[in-house]
């Protein structure tokens, strides 16, 4: 019998301006790792990010990749009529 870590944590948030929540996934065994994360802050903007980090087979090497957007509430006013409404999303 052996001790095994666990595979995952997730986290709830909900203190006053800020509420959403994020996990994290964890393989020892192939030094692989992905989370995900959302948050609203104050009803003023909403933030989402995805991250993954992967050992690669054979090498000392890691690839990496994260992702994330964030949308305005209320849109952004920029000049001559325009509105930043987001940020790395697409529809």
């Amino acid at each position: 019998l052996a001790f095994k870590p666990p595979t995952g944590i997730g986290l709830a948030v909900d203190v006053g301006a800020a509420k959403g929540g994020g996990y994290v996934y964890l393989d020892y065994d192939r030094g692989s790792y992905a989370g995900v994360l959302q948050l609203a802050i104050a009803d003023l903007f909403d933030l989402k990010v995805v991250g993954l980090v992967d050992k690669i087979p054979g090498t000392k090497k890691i690839s990496v990749l994260a992702l994330g957007s964030a949308e305005f509430t209320p849109a952004i006013q920029l000049w001559a009529g325009f509105t930043l409404d987001g940020v790395g999303r697409g529809q």
